[in-house]
């Protein structure tokens, strides 16, 4: 195998991985995302979503949103961490999955009573 081929399967099993993980952790359907604990302090809550709550609107950022800029960061930076083959496979597989997950374009709603 070259170099490019064994570059091209590392990226593509971290992408998996990285589907594989956000699957478990964000999807609606997940048991395991029912499981995770809820962290929210006044109007930021940081688990099991990141959302921010502002005069009655609900800024709900995504995974997806998060990882494609932290995927262009790291492109642009190509060092350390971010340089990894295996984290812009893994930020990929998180896009991927948090794009196909119901209601992944709806950022902004209105705040409900039991939220």
């Amino acid at each position: 195998m070259s170099e490019q081929e064994i570059i091209a399967l590392a990226f593509v099993l971290s992408s998996f991985v990285g589907f594989l993980v956000f699957y478990l952790l964000s999807h609606p359907n997940s048991r395991v995302h029912h499981k995770l604990p809820k962290i929210q302090i006044k109007w930021l809550e940081l688990l099991p979503s990141v959302r921010i709550t502002i005069s009655g609107k609900v800024f709900h950022i995504h995974h997806w949103f998060g990882f494609s800029i932290i995927l262009v960061i790291s492109i642009l930076i190509d060092t350390g961490i971010l340089g990894s083959v295996f984290t812009k496979g893994f930020l990929a597989g998180g896009i991927v999955q948090g794009i196909f997950t119901p209601h992944s374009g709806k950022l902004v709603y209105k705040k409900k009573d039991n939220d």
